[in-house]
């Protein structure tokens, strides 16, 4: 739970200055490509994460890599990291980042959990009158779930919508059984 408030602080400071300094989209992206380049190259995130080596060591890599790669507000951001030994919660910081960033865009996720795969016509009208009503833009992910038989489970920032036919069915498994007692 800590590592997640600190991530969100560093996360806000970052949105923050990248929208003041009206570099949002770039900070992002080199938000991403920093994680993707940690989850992609074994050796360097083990020696980035590893307590083994010093605080000056791990500055001095990523000076040597990322200084003429990233753009100087993440670079610097970077290295604040390092210096104050969060380098670990870059993952919790890309989290909290895409948070804002989403708020910021007025964008939502949401995944449809169906039995059979959503055709491409059904998926865009969700979307749009997912979008239509929540005044969002909303990114849609399907995800099946045969055992749910039929219908849909919609799960939008945390809210679950559940209209599958299982649950249907087992409201009245209950309805029944309680109106034999």
């Amino acid at each position: 739970m800590r590592e997640e408030i600190l991530a969100r602080r560093y996360a806000k400071a970052l949105f923050e200055l990248a929208h003041e300094r009206k570099r949002l989209e770039k900070v992002r992206q080199e938000l991403h490509s920093f994680l993707a380049t940690l989850e992609e190259n074994e050796s360097f995130a083990d020696f980035f994460r590893s307590p083994e080596h010093s605080r000056a060591d791990k500055h001095a890599a990523i000076t040597k890599i990322f200084k003429e790669r990233y753009s100087p507000i993440f670079f610097n951001f970077l290295v604040i990291l390092v210096q104050k030994g969060r380098h670990n919660a870059v993952p919790a910081i890309v989290r909290a980042f895409d948070e804002l960033y989403d708020q910021f865009a007025r964008r939502t996720r949401a995944l449809a959990i169906t039995a059979v795969p959503l055709d491409t016509k059904l998926a865009a009208d969700l979307q749009a009158r997912l979008s239509q009503s929540l005044n969002k833009h909303v990114d849609l992910e399907n995800k099946v779930d045969p055992t749910i038989l039929g219908g849909i489970v919609l799960n939008i920032e945390g809210k679950v919508l559940d209209s599958s036919v299982k649950q249907q069915l087992e409201r009245l498994r209950a309805q029944f059984l309680a109106s034999r007692n």
